[in-house]
């Protein structure tokens, strides 16, 4: 809608903002467009957590620059960020590459960004030696978190006690991780407990 005039909103985010299932006319952008009378960009990419549509916001602004941006947070987004070796939206036998991700820890206030471990095609063979992911994910939070899942499936729960009580411990979740009903619960709360930072009540519902 209205290419031909000067574009003031961008927009990004998830599927939700790309709009995946409906066409190009009936985006949520489109229907802005036709209200305003002039064009939405549309830069959202499916399976984006709101780390990775920020990095695209950085890199889009310097060549698209529009005065106004939209950066549209939707469901687990926000816990995408934390994954780097994987997307959520993974099918089953499909494994996604590598991402860029941040390491954030509202107890202590740390928050570090990390780019792609295996940016290039020829480096994501690196995650078929063994060695080098246990090197570079050893420790992982959404790795243990997934690693503990899988433990309690398997009947062996024991296995991740010790790891899923340190994350405990470094996030401030007052829990004793040493039976399989409390490692549920605490391998759930990172995503499930409010947790005020700042002031700011952050709410997984």
């Amino acid at each position: 809608m209205h290419a031909d005039r000067p574009c003031r909103i961008n927009t990004y985010g998830d599927s939700f903002t790309h709009c995946d299932q409906v066409s190009d006319g009936e985006t949520w952008q489109e229907v802005l467009a036709a209200h305003l009378c002039e064009p939405v960009r549309n830069f959202g990419v499916g399976g984006y957590s709101v780390y990775q549509a920020y990095l695209r916001m950085l890199r889009e602004e310097t060549r698209t620059h529009a005065k106004m941006i939209v950066l549209n947070i939707y469901d687990d987004d926000h816990y995408r960020n934390l994954h780097a070796g994987y997307t959520p939206q993974s099918h089953s036998g499909v494994k996604s590459p590598s991402l860029p991700y941040v390491r954030a820890n509202p107890q202590t206030g740390e928050f570090k960004q990390f780019k792609n471990p295996c940016p290039t095609p020829e480096s994501i063979f690196n995650l078929c030696d063994l060695g080098w992911v246990s090197e570079h994910f050893n420790g992982d939070f959404v790795l243990e978190l997934v690693l503990a899942r899988r433990n309690l499936r398997a009947g062996r729960p024991e296995l991740s006690y010790r790891p899923i009580q340190q994350l405990a411990d470094a996030h401030g979740i007052e829990k004793r991780v040493n039976r399989p009903q409390t490692l549920q619960q605490t391998v759930t709360a990172p995503r499930d407990t409010k947790r005020p930072v700042d002031g700011v009540q952050f709410t997984r519902q």
